[in-house]
């Protein structure tokens, strides 16, 4: 892997960066309490293993993607002004160009985490599909079908309750700025 080096003076401020890479390392940590598990069963898969638990052990660590949902419009807002920056632009390109792969794009990039909640259930239906119903791992896998639909529609129900509130703060923000007539 090639390494990149940055100049000192950052083309873009703390805050953008961290309105860009909200909640990416806690993300991370989240994602890999749950592939850890499922990666040592895979390992040692036998007709008797079974992953069905581990979503249900974990569902409950994926609602913090609400607020990583909830800044996404905000990362994009900050993304496009950030690339005004000719600054910014060539460093993008310069950490494009040291991939040693082909990279996807920034924005490709963001919408993933928000990607991944909706395939959790349909990975898991797949799977479904392909277990005995007598396996021991069934209930479990239908369980966490459920728990994994619960959790997409807790991302979803927030998410349209941050949309609302900033509607609501917009409006007010409007008011507040007409003068007042009687």
């Amino acid at each position: 892997m090639k390494m990149l080096v940055l100049d000192v003076n950052p083309p873009i401020t703390s805050n953008q960066l961290n309105i860009l890479l909200f909640q990416i390392k806690d993300l991370i940590m989240t994602n890999s309490k749950l592939l850890n598990p499922i990666y040592q069963v895979v390992r040692k898969w036998n007709k008797s293993s079974s992953v069905g638990h581990v979503f249900i052990a974990r569902s409950s660590d994926l609602t913090m993607y609400t607020d990583y949902v909830n800044n996404y419009e905000h990362a994009l807002k900050t993304y496009h002004i950030c690339m005004r920056s000719a600054e910014f632009r060539d460093v993008i390109a310069r950490i494009q160009q040291a991939q040693e792969r082909r990279s996807l794009e920034l924005t490709d990039l963001l919408i993933t985490p928000i990607q991944r909640i909706p395939r959790y259930p349909l990975l898991l239906r797949e799977l479904l599909k392909y277990t005995d119903s007598d396996h021991d791992d069934y209930p479990n896998i239908q369980k966490a079908i459920e728990s994994m639909d619960k959790i997409a529609q807790i991302i979803n129900q927030r998410k349209k309750e941050s949309e609302h509130l900033y509607e609501f703060e917009v409006l007010k923000q409007k008011l507040l700025n007409v003068p007042f007539v009687c």
